[in-house]
């Protein structure tokens, strides 16, 4: 029974290695939306486009994202 006991510690040790959490992580670089043509706005965030330009949303709910195209002359 201690022998038993032993071996499954040993082999269940290294598992709770992974169970560790790892939140801590982050990436090297984090790559905002810019507002260029073609560029993600909108969203939860609120992403925006540049000067001449304006987010075309792809839904119709709140903090739904879209793309920035050129602005529409009027007429």
């Amino acid at each position: 029974m201690k022998f038993t006991l032993s071996a499954v510690t040993l082999l269940l040790l290294p598992l709770t290695a992974l169970a560790v959490p790892t939140f801590n992580v982050v990436p090297d670089e984090i790559k905002t939306p810019d507002g260029k043509l073609g560029s993600f706005c909108g969203g939860i965030v609120g992403f925006p486009c540049n000067k001449g330009m304006v987010c075309k949303l792809e839904g119709d709910f709140a903090d739904a994202g879209g793309v920035c195209v050129k602005k529409p002359k009027r007429a």
